[in-house]
């Protein structure tokens, strides 16, 4: 094996190793599939039987074993997997409730909310998908998060919009659409603003020309 060759010795180095290797490989072409193996590969050097979804919260993880876990779970999902997905974002949500204020926390958390709400509300299970974009909302106002809160404002005006409490729902998908613009993400707020102005009967602006090709609507990683 190539790690061998560099001389690491340590499962810890193993595993990191294969987890930058696999990071970078899956920005760089190789199917999803097959990274999502790699990443499960690189967490098994330090937890051999580890299951998944049962055990996350109940255990001490490293930074590494942390990020390698979020990959799976996203990945998992990406690839079709959707309840293994949820199930895994569920214990790291909760494993986080249990975590004081860290830099770890800080950067995972607000995803694992927006991700988790993503699936829930494409489950049609709206109410809670509104209750976890909140909660998120509230931790990115109070952490300066700012990268994951128009994400958050859009899945709750979603929802909102889907339970039909439409003036609620407007205000949340304004305020999304303006972050993201603000963001340099204008083709994503105009993407949304047709997808709401169509399902919904809102007239949202569009505000730039829309190009089809790169129509991307995904959990965020």
């Amino acid at each position: 094996m190539r790690y061998k060759k560099l001389g690491l010795d340590s499962d810890s180095e193993n595993q990191f190793y294969i987890f930058a290797k696999a990071f970078y490989d899956l920005h760089h072409g190789l199917p999803e599939k097959d990274s999502l193996q790699e990443f499960i590969r690189a967490l098994s050097f330090t937890r051999p039987n580890f299951v998944l979804e049962k055990q996350i919260d109940s255990v001490f993880m490293t930074y590494v074993e942390q990020l390698i876990l979020n990959q799976i779970a996203w990945l998992s999902y990406k690839t079709g997997n959707q309840e293994f997905a949820l199930r895994i974002y569920i214990e790291l949500k909760s494993f986080y409730e249990k975590e004081e204020f860290n830099e770890i926390k800080l950067k995972i958390y607000p995803l694992i909310l927006y991700n988790i709400s993503t699936i829930v509300g494409r489950q049609e299970r709206y109410v809670y998908m509104v209750e976890l974009c909140i909660e998120g909302i509230e931790y990115c106002k109070e952490n300066g998060k700012l990268t994951v809160f128009p994400y958050l404002l859009f899945n709750k005006g979603y929802g909102l919009a889907k339970l039909k409490r439409h003036t609620e729902a407007k205000v949340s998908l304004c305020w999304a659409f303006s972050l993201f613009e603000a963001l340099d993400k204008a083709e994503l707020a105009a993407w949304l603003s047709v997808d709401c102005n169509e399902k919904f009967s809102y007239d949202f602006p569009i505000n730039v020309e829309l190009l089809p090709e790169r129509r991307k609507l995904f959990l965020t990683n």
